[in-house]
């Protein structure tokens, strides 16, 4: 494959509920479609932003129900290949007494309106952010909420081949060079980062990614305020395998960026700079 493929990365300010969160989605896709590009990756809780995490649960549904039958159809209507963000999608069930949860989950849907893939988010956001005065500090337990995924993936695009990755996934380099020996020349990050760790990491570990793996990284973000309360980073990108920044949706809500994967740069920015070749610990 040595052709231009333009591919797109969506920018939200994600709504509490997926009615409200619909038309901003259909109405990207449009755009990014019209525009001429092959594939649109869309951020992580693409479903909804709520005002209280743990009622995501109770909005989970399966991978046949309405929101994943209408974004298939959205895929075909504009004859354009989605990575769909996330959605929350109901874990298998559970022992009796232990709460229901749920997988953080990505679907690579084809403009024919196909499931090509799916990916289960591996790392989980259990954390506290570091604001250097309690008073402020914020706790997420991603995984009071979801059950982990455990398989990386790739899937063959019209921009190449895909590998998948989610949010927090992005401070795991050992992830991104899996799917590169899997052989991803990109990798897309629907991600939803707070203000505070966007603010101090986000750009130079999507940059870190792109040049230590020479790969094309798409990184689609919620942005602004939500209703929880919660304040997310923005700052969509789309990288080269130089670690440039084709493009850059700052804090802009519900837009799109574009850019080109060019194969041939790719190819020569690896012959001549072989760090991939030149790697003496393997596994």
């Amino acid at each position: 494959m040595n052709t231009l493929s333009k591919i797109a990365a969506l920018q939200i300010n994600g709504r509490a509920l997926w009615s409200e969160n619909q038309p901003v989605i259909e109405r990207l896709v449009r755009d990014a479609a019209a525009l001429g590009a092959c594939v649109v990756v869309m951020p992580e809780n693409l479903y909804a932003m709520t005002a209280a995490p743990r009622s995501l649960v109770d909005m989970g549904f399966d991978p046949e129900d309405a929101p994943v039958v209408w974004l298939r159809d959205l895929a075909r209507r504009h004859d354009v290949w989605l990575v769909a963000g996330t959605l929350p999608i109901r874990a298998p069930n559970r022992d009796i007494g232990l709460p229901a949860k749920l997988y953080s989950r990505c679907f690579v849907i084809d403009s024919a309106g196909e499931i090509k893939a799916q990916y289960d988010k591996i790392h989980l956001f259990d954390v506290t952010v570091p604001q250097f005065s309690e008073a402020h500090q914020e706790s997420y337990r991603e995984s009071d909420l979801f059950e982990a995924g455990s398989a990386p993936v790739v899937v063959d695009t019209p921009a190449g081949r895909l590998g998948l990755a989610i949010c927090f996934d992005l401070r795991f380099p050992e992830l991104f060079r899996r799917l590169v020996d899997l052989g991803a020349t990109w990798v897309c990050l629907p991600a939803a980062f707070t203000e505070a760790t966007g603010r101090a990491h986000w750009a130079p570990l999507l940059r870190a990614r792109a040049i230590e793996n020479q790969i094309y990284l798409a990184a689609s973000a919620q942005v602004g305020l939500h209703a929880s309360g919660r304040q997310t980073y923005g700052h969509s990108m789309i990288i080269d395998p130089w670690g440039q920044v084709l493009a850059n949706a700052n804090t802009v809500p519900d837009c799109l960026i574009t850019a080109e994967i060019d194969p041939q740069v790719q190819s020569h920015i690896r012959k001549q700079f072989p760090v991939l070749a030149l790697r003496r610990l393997k596994g």
